[in-house]
């Protein structure tokens, strides 16, 4: 007997919700349902990838959250991620 289990975090439902309001996002979403995007792909979830990495919208209050699950996840992350971590915290102003 082989079993899957697959954890799936609120916040990832909660950028599918955000890429719906972001215009940007939506017309690209549109060119994909047309099969006019290349690199961009809808997953199983209706969640929009572009080169294989889900979109997230520049939204300070989303972008804030991720950055608190990964700061205080008991999982591992890439090598790059103080990287990412600095990056994002420009575009929000900082999280302090």
């Amino acid at each position: 007997m082989i079993s899957f289990i697959e954890a799936w975090s609120s916040l990832v439902e909660q950028i599918r919700e955000h890429q719906l309001d972001d215009k940007k996002l939506c017309l690209i979403r549109d060119k994909v349902l047309r099969g006019d995007a290349k690199e961009v792909v809808l997953d199983s979830n209706d969640v929009l990838r572009i080169g294989g990495r889900i979109s997230v919208p520049k939204k300070g209050e989303l972008i804030r959250l991720i950055l608190e699950e990964a700061d205080y996840s008991r999982y591992s992350i890439h090598p790059e991620a103080a990287k990412i971590y600095h990056d994002l915290a420009k575009i929000t102003g900082g999280l302090g």
